[in-house]
C-alpha cells in the first residue's frame, strides 16, 4: 500500500511515486488545479530538448521547445514538465511540442504545462496521446493534422486539458488575413482521421496581459481589429473558435471525428465548421456544454449544411449538445 501524501492533483504514493485522484474524463472539469505538472522540476534545460529513442522525459524546466523527430521510435512519455518555449526568436511557425508527423514514435503527453508567444502552436501534427496539460500563451493550442504525412490515419487523442489565454494580435505575423489579425483557434483540425477531442476544459479566450493586441473589433464582417470606442464595434476578449474545422488544401478530408464531453467557453464561434471545405467531414460531436459568451451572437456551432456525416446522431438534438446554464440544446447555424 504504501504512504499516501495529499497533493494538489490527488493522492502521492511516496514509495512509488505514483498518484491516486478521483479525476473522471469527461465528466470532471480540468481546472488549473487538476492538470499539468504534479511535482516541481529537478532539471533545467535552457535549449530545444529533441527526444528520439524510448524514454521518460519528466520534471524538467525547458526553456525551449521539445521536438520528435521523424526518425523517433518506441514510447516516448513526456510528463510533468514545465515547457517554456516564450523566451525563444523565430522567423516561422513553430509548435512548443512539435511531432513529426511520420515518427515511429509512441508519444504520451501527460501533465505538462506548455507556454508559447505571438503565432506559436502548443502541440502539433499527429500521433500523439495529449491527457491533463495546461497549454497556454499561444495561437493554437493544438493544430492536427497529416500534413506532409503518410496516410490519413491521425492516432491523436485530446484528453482532459485546461486550454486557455490564446494570444490573437494584429497584424498575423506569418499570414495575410482579410480581418488582420492571427486566427487563434483553441483546437484547430485541418484534415485527416479518427481524431478524439474528450474531456478538455475549452476555453476561446485572449490574454489579458499584453500579449494579446486586438482589443476592440468590428460588428460586422470582416471582424477587422479597431481602437477601442470605435463604432460599430465591441470589445473583443476572445479568440477566433473553441474548435475549428478547417480542411486545408491537398490534406485528407477530416473523418470519423470525436467531440464528446467537453466544456466550450467563449470563442467569436465555438465550434467553426462553415465552410464548404467541411462537406466531407464525419464524425460525431455530442454530449459537450456551451457558456453563451460566443461573439458573434447565437454562432455556438457553425457547420456547413452539406456536412451530414455530422448529423448521426443529430448535432442539434436537445440531449446531444447543450448550454450549462439551463441545459437547453445549442443553436446550429448551417451554411449562413
Amino acid at each position: 500500500m504504501g504512504v499516501w501524501r495529499q497533493e494538489p492533483l490527488g493522492l502521492l504514493n511516496l514509495q512509488t511515486g505514483e498518484y491516486f485522484d478521483a479525476f473522471d474524463l469527461g465528466f470532471t472539469e480540468p481546472t488549473p488545479l487538476n492538470t499539468g505538472p504534479r511535482l516541481a522540476p529537478t532539471n533545467t534545460i535552457n535549449a530545444d530538448a529533441t527526444l528520439s529513442t524510448p524514454q521518460v522525459f519528466e520534471r524538467n524546466q525547458v526553456n525551449g521547445r521539445i521536438i520528435v523527430p521523424q526518425s523517433a521510435f518506441g514510447q516516448i512519455r513526456i510528463r510533468d514538465n514545465f515547457v517554456d518555449a516564450s523566451g525563444g526568436t523565430y522567423t516561422s511557425q513553430k509548435s512548443v511540442i512539435e511531432i513529426h508527423p511520420n515518427t515511429g514514435a509512441e508519444v504520451i503527453i501527460e501533465n505538462n504545462n506548455l507556454k508559447g508567444t505571438v503565432g506559436m502552436i502548443g502541440i502539433s501534427t499527429r500521433r500523439f496521446v495529449a491527457l491533463r496539460n495546461h497549454i497556454h500563451h499561444v495561437e493554437d493550442a493544438f493544430r492536427v493534422s497529416n500534413v506532409n504525412g503518410t496516410g490519413s490515419a491521425l492516432a491523436a487523442q485530446i484528453l482532459g486539458n485546461y486550454l486557455d489565454e490564446l494570444i490573437m494580435v494584429t497584424p498575423d505575423p506569418y499570414n495575410s488575413r482579410t480581418d488582420n489579425k492571427t486566427h487563434s483557434d483553441v483546437i484547430q483540425v485541418e484534415g485527416g482521421d479518427g481524431l478524439q477531442i474528450i474531456g478538455n476544459a475549452i476555453r476561446a479566450y485572449i490574454t489579458t496581459d499584453g500579449t494579446s493586441n486586438v482589443n476592440w473589433v468590428q460588428n460586422n464582417d470582416p471582424w477587422l481589429p479597431v481602437e477601442p470606442g470605435t463604432a460599430d464595434a465591441s470589445p473583443h476578449p476572445q479568440a477566433l473558435s473553441g474548435l475549428m474545422l478547417t480542411k486545408a488544401g491537398g490534406l485528407a478530408d477530416i473523418t470519423n471525428l470525436l467531440v464528446r464531453r467537453n466544456w466550450f467557453y467563449g470563442g467569436e464561434v465555438g465550434i467553426n465548421g462553415g465552410s464548404s471545405s467541411n462537406a466531407t467531414t464525419t464524425g460525431i460531436i455530442d454530449e459537450n456544454r456551451f457558456d453563451r459568451t460566443q461573439w458573434r451572437a447565437l454562432h455556438t456551432i457553425d457547420l456547413d449544411a452539406t456536412a451530414t456525416g455530422l448529423l448521426t446522431p443529430a448535432i442539434d438534438a436537445a440531449d446531444r449538445n447543450r448550454y450549462m446554464d439551463d441545459g437547453t440544446g445549442v443553436n446550429v447555424r448551417r451554411n449562413q
